[in-house]
């Protein structure tokens, strides 16, 4: 990459945060593959915890004895189930902090809080010779022990229509629970505890790409944090943008490579920003039906009608305003 001038101030910031894809966009300069999904991999690099080692087999399926949880934040999870030759991609992240931001929509500049996200565990799963990856396996060896081991899942999505049965066995179970498109992203999934399902679908109005977009923004923002996982580092210095027809996709351009554990991860953070403000619902403003469901459906959990491990809050307050602007003092990133 020659050295360049930045044509005005007002593109700095662009070349700053991508500065590969913006060099291709406003000067017609590339470096290696047409489109990288990530071109900058010193900041991939820095969202890798290296202190901290990954708690899941992806062999045996099972988890270290010492990963118990300790709190009642809500983790979000994607399965991206591939049966037979892809593997299954299996992530859980939840917030640890937010961070306060600046964007610009319709030539109006507003301040948001976007979040810091932590994955608790990465996993991508192969079938052996001529079997495939048994479903009830997830729910039993992955689900279900994350819940006796003590972690709050409010939403767990999946992505193919062979998961069907498995949803609706979680369902029935309680939990919030739904599929999603990670190539072709049509709605988000927002919990509703009023719904059978417990998850209601809003429209991305087009943006299908934006599970996609969602993990691209938090790496290249050093926004995540996760424990090191070999096939993370393989897959994401291969996946690319490519066009095909009139869609635009993230692929591997090496048919042997798929891109099963990126696709969880932005499953898993897409769930997780779009559900990160949980509801408070208080005994006092429990006033309809709807409400009345809610709350019953916590107490079901065995939890009051709000848990916030204990912190205090006013009534104006919600669960994740009780974590650090910032990061906090975990959160070093």
């Amino acid at each position: 990459m020659p050295i360049v001038r930045i044509p005005s101030d007002e593109y700095e910031h662009r070349f700053e945060k991508d500065p590969y894809e913006t060099a291709r966009n406003f000067l017609c300069l590339s470096k290696g593959v047409i489109s990288p999904f990530l071109p900058d991999f010193n900041r991939v690099a820095g969202c890798i915890d290296t202190s901290r080692l990954n708690p899941f087999n992806d062999e045996t399926m099972m988890f270290d004895p010492d990963f118990i949880c300790n709190d009642s934040v809500p983790r979000y999870m994607h399965i991206d189930y591939g049966p037979k030759l892809n593997g299954t991609g299996v992530s859980m992240c939840h917030v640890t902090g937010f961070k306060k931001t600046k964007i610009l929509e319709s030539d109006i500049e507003t301040e948001v809080k976007v979040p810091f996200i932590e994955f608790d565990f990465l996993g991508k799963i192969f079938a052996a010779p001529n079997q495939c990856v048994e479903l009830p396996d997830i729910r039993e060896l992955i689900i279900y022990e994350l819940s006796r081991r003590g972690f709050f899942i409010k939403l767990i999505s999946f992505d193919g229509y062979q998961s069907m049965e498995s949803q609706s066995i979680l369902i029935n179970d309680g939990y919030a629970c739904d599929r999603l498109s990670i190539d072709r992203t049509q709605s988000k999934l927002i919990v509703d505890y009023t719904k059978p399902n417990k998850v209601s679908r809003v429209s991305t109005n087009g943006a299908f790409l934006a599970a996609w977009d969602a993990l691209r923004e938090s790496i290249l923002d050093k926004r995540i944090k996760m424990p090191y996982h070999s096939d993370f580092e393989r897959e994401v210095r291969h996946a690319e943008r490519r066009v095909l027809g009139s869609k635009v996709v993230v692929q591997s351009p090496s048919a042997s490579l798929s891109l099963d554990l990126l696709e969880s991860m932005a499953g898993s953070i897409y769930n997780t920003i779009n559900n990160e403000r949980l509801t408070i619902l208080y005994d006092d403003d429990i006033v309809n039906d709807k409400d009345m469901r809610s709350a019953n459906f916590y107490k079901q959990l065995g939890r009051t009608s709000y848990d916030n491990n204990n912190l205090e809050q006013s009534e104006t307050d919600n669960f994740y305003d009780n974590l650090p602007i910032g990061g906090g003092e975990n959160v070093t990133w």
